[in-house]
């Protein structure tokens, strides 16, 4: 993602100075995507909800939408909110423009389970509990000491020591190399990692093989909720399950923390999601934008994009050549 951007055109001027009780300001984007190659990002300063949707009912997420007019307005950001089915990508509400460019699953742990991390356990069938275990102990075992190494970041100066660690690791992981969803390595996500950790919300783990990082996550931490943010390991370690140790030695770590309520695995599907979880909700992601010049163009464009770049992918995947073409683009 380039960190030289400039104001996109139809920028949002309307933004209020101070955001009221129960948002926050974010700036996001939207990218413009076809064959994995980011054609163009849209840039944009808005208010992001700040409920979690582990504390919503389904359907009532847009409720906390204030009202059209000078208080209401500016640009609006759900990022996740329980529906009971996917709504419409595109709908007028109340002089504005509602944008759904995603509906998904979304899996998340919750950490407030009497009994903690032990009845947590108790969950997953015998067998599957003592192959966590199992992973556990041969990972161990693997180093060269015997001993299981790892180790959480917190304060800024260690969030500074976690990111060219983590940086490095991500570069080789698939994560980075085919989805382009590695860990940002740019000064704009720096800073912003760096003033998480300044206020007590940011979380780096890595695990260790032999002093050497083999597995890394970054958490962003709100009000209770650990994000999983960023994500990977060493393809070449594959057969000691470095990314599940983890996972496992991260939920034990959370279930102590008395400040942490749910990890969320945020949006999609995926084996090691449904593993872990112990809960899952359908969730809408959802842009809601003034009425102003362009707007109803650029969301369309984006929409479209987006569905043309779905069935590429899913023609590229029948013709079995969407990896190599993803390594060519990276290339170029």
């Amino acid at each position: 993602m380039p960190n030289n951007w400039r104001a996109a055109p139809f920028a949002d001027k309307t933004m209020p100075e101070h955001p009221p009780t129960g948002w926050r300001s974010i700036s996001t984007s939207l990218a413009y995507r076809i064959a994995a190659w980011t054609v163009w990002y849209w840039r944009f300063d808005a208010l992001a909800d700040e409920r979690h949707f582990t504390e919503m009912a389904p359907d009532e997420g847009l409720q906390a939408l204030p009202p059209a007019g000078k208080a209401g307005r500016g640009t609006f950001v759900f990022p996740a909110y329980p529906v009971s089915a996917a709504p419409p990508a595109v709908a007028a509400r109340e002089g504005r423009l509602v944008y759904t460019p995603k509906t998904f699953p979304n899996y998340y742990v919750d950490l407030k389970l009497e009994g903690g991390f032990e009845r947590y356990l108790q969950g997953f069938s015998s067998k599957s509990r003592s192959t966590l275990k199992r992973k556990v102990r041969r990972y161990a075992e693997a180093d060269s000491t015997g001993e299981l190494h790892w180790r959480v970041y917190r304060s800024p100066e260690e969030i500074a020591e976690f990111l060219p660690q983590a940086g490095a690791l991500s570069a080789r992981t698939y994560q980075a190399r085919l989805l382009d969803v590695g860990l940002p390595e740019g000064p704009e996500f720096r800073a912003q990692a760096m003033a998480l950790a300044a206020s007590g919300q940011a979380r780096g783990f890595i695990l260790f093989l032999d002093g050497r990082p083999a597995a890394y996550v970054y958490c962003s931490c709100r009000n209770g909720v650990a994000t999983y943010d960023y994500v990977g390991h060493d393809p070449a370690l594959n057969a000691l399950s470095p990314g599940t140790v983890l996972q496992y030695k991260i939920l034990e770590y959370l279930f102590e923390d008395p400040q942490m309520r749910v990890f969320d695995f945020t949006e999609g599907e995926g084996e090691h999601k449904a593993m872990f979880a112990t809960g899952r909700m359908l969730c809408a992601k959802s842009l809601v934008f003034g009425l102003r010049p362009g707007i109803r163009l650029l969301v369309r464009l984006h929409w479209l994009t987006g569905r043309a770049d779905e069935a590429l992918d899913a023609l590229l995947d029948r013709l079995g050549i969407r990896r190599a073409l993803r390594r060519l683009i990276r290339r170029a």
